[in-house]
């Protein structure tokens, strides 16, 4: 998740989502959306979709930031489930809404990624892997920081799933300290909390438990596995250069 992402966010006034359709007035903290039968009723969900992100799009086009709507999908995630007569899944409708939101604005994976790991919602990580796949060089190591955030919060709340997904996009469970002084590389397994069946998960992938290295000791640890790596290689011999 971007910087600049999390100050749009901080910046935003809590909004209440309500059963609307149109935008009415509204001050800055609260906005009603009003929806009609045939909205209600409707089994289309991408046609809801573009309604939820019409509204959005209305009234979250700030000043400062421009237009943040993306930003408030998963904060207003309950909201957005009832108006569509959605049951909660795994994130399915809410990538609708992304959708929908893509023809209007560039949706940013970087973002999406962790903020659809912490909230547990494997549909939304595969849209962000999705839209990633089209990053130039410079972004996708961007990304990069951020797929590996990502793949601590999905450990955290105890997604597997999730976890795997971010393994084959790239996410490393070796992932150094991000670049700010005093950080540290949580250890994956502590992270865990005691989940077992995330603890097994992890300590399959050879991980085992430990401190949270600081810059220092994760390069101290990568030499260390390295080394270990090194002592297992072996060498297969090519027949044909006997015969020669």
């Amino acid at each position: 998740m971007s910087e600049h992402a999390g100050t749009q966010q901080e910046a935003l006034s809590t909004s209440t989502f309500g059963h609307a359709r149109s935008v009415h007035d509204c001050d800055s903290t609260l906005c009603e959306l009003e929806v009609d039968d045939d909205f209600v009723q409707s089994s289309d969900i991408d046609a809801k979709a573009g309604g939820i992100a019409d509204w959005l799009l209305q009234q979250y086009n700030t000043i400062e930031f421009g237009n943040i709507a993306q930003y408030r999908v998963l904060t207003q995630a309950a909201h957005i489930y009832d108006v569509m007569g959605s049951e909660q899944d795994q994130g399915q409708t809410l990538v609708a809404v992304f959708k929908a939101l893509a023809q209007h604005v560039d949706i940013d994976a970087n973002f999406l990624v962790v903020a659809g790991a912490q909230n547990g919602l494997p549909a939304v990580v595969a849209y962000a892997l999705q839209l990633a796949s089209a990053l130039g060089r410079k972004e996708r190591a961007r990304f990069q920081a951020d797929l590996d955030w990502a793949l601590r919060e999905a450990v955290r709340i105890g997604s597997i799933k999730i976890c795997k997904s971010l393994r084959a996009a790239g996410a490393n469970i070796h992932a150094p300290p991000p670049p700010v002084p005093g950080a540290v590389a949580p250890n994956l397994i502590r992270l865990a909390n005691g989940n077992r069946p995330m603890i097994s998960y992890l300590q399959g992938l050879g991980l085992t438990n430990g401190p949270d290295l600081d810059q220092a000791s994760w390069e101290r640890a990568q030499r260390y596995l390295r080394a270990k790596r090194a002592r297992h290689v072996t060498f297969r011999v090519d027949d044909s250069d006997e015969d020669a």
